[in-house]
């Protein structure tokens, strides 16, 4: 008679062992598993839209950069992703409203295509210098633009690129497109992977792993409460920690403030080397723009409430 509850609490025992491995595993996914990376080549020639394979869903992050330029035709020269200036645009355009040679995208009905991005501070960047030089457009003289488009998706499908040509056949080269997806959910708990001391560490101290710590530049504590925050290197690249009179502000899932510091994933694709123009320019594009679209349309409410850092001793 004793068989059956036997049977029961061995079961339920590996039933926890394993609802207890598989949490583990959840919280060590990579923090690349939070987001789509991908770059294409988009052929001038193109004769079908171009599917890269990403789905996308409603009210997901994308952003698009497309580098190059590809020749359109024998008359009308060549041309980066923004296309040609309205004045040479024709009867050969798929859509009228898109200048002649752009790189276009669709979403199921939703389309658009790149435009002059970061080109002046009217955009919805503040940090103008978080923008790569090495992937800005030199126009008329002056490096002023990157080629492309960011927004939140108002539409679900497959992420489709296309050329604003009708005739194809004579043109030639391509654009090297580089594509970012990242959904609201992941952006708002990626503070699962941000891991800080408890206490303040010093600015380019090491902890008992031989990961250093650097203190960033003094502009960053607007956005902090006008605290101390640091950024990891090593195991901990992308890891933001921040703190008041020493002690970490570890903030809870209910906070309205944002004083606490966060994970961000182009950190972390870059190394943490704050100082690198390519890492802040991919924390342009995977931390703050997300942040300021969603800010944008959600306000401040519970969607918008990040998960807290968590917390190990030095």
């Amino acid at each position: 008679m004793k068989t059956v509850p036997f049977i029961v609490k061995t079961i339920g025992c590996l039933l926890l062992a394993f609802l207890v491995t598989g949490a583990k595993k959840a919280v060590a996914q990579s923090p690349d598993s939070y987001f789509v990376a991908k770059t294409v080549s988009v052929p001038g020639n193109l004769k079908q839209p171009f599917r890269t394979g990403i789905q996308v869903g409603f009210d997901d992050y994308v952003y698009i950069e497309a580098l190059g330029k590809i020749r359109v035709g024998f008359f009308y020269g060549s041309t980066y992703a923004v296309g040609l200036p309205e004045s040479l645009n024709n009867g050969y355009n798929k859509r009228a409203s898109v200048q002649h040679g752009a790189l276009m995208w669709q979403i199921g009905p939703g389309s658009g295509s790149c435009r002059k991005l970061f080109q002046s501070y009217d955009e919805t960047v503040k940090n103008i210098f978080m923008v790569s030089k090495d992937r800005m457009i030199t126009d008329d003289g002056l490096t002023n633009y990157v080629a492309g488009d960011y927004f939140l998706s108002k539409s679900t499908g497959e992420l489709l690129l296309d050329i604003n040509d009708k005739e194809v056949d004579n043109n030639s080269a391509q654009y090297e497109v580089r594509i970012f997806v990242l959904k609201q959910f992941h952006h708002v708990n990626r503070n699962q992977f941000n891991q800080c001391p408890l206490k303040e560490p010093g600015d380019g101290d090491t902890d008992r792993n031989g990961n250093g710590w650097v203190r960033e530049w003094p502009n960053s504590w607007v956005y902090h409460g006008f605290n101390n925050s640091y950024r990891g290197k090593g195991a901990y690249s992308g890891c933001q920690c921040v703190y008041d009179r020493g002690t970490l502000l570890r903030g809870t899932a209910t906070d309205t403030n944002n004083n606490q510091g966060s994970f961000d994933f182009g950190f972390w694709l870059g190394h943490g080397d704050a100082d690198n123009m390519e890492a802040r320019h991919l924390h342009l594009i995977l931390d703050v723009l997300p942040h300021d679209l969603w800010v944008k349309r959600y306000g401040t409410d519970k969607k918008m409430r990040y998960s807290p850092p968590q917390a190990f001793v030095n």
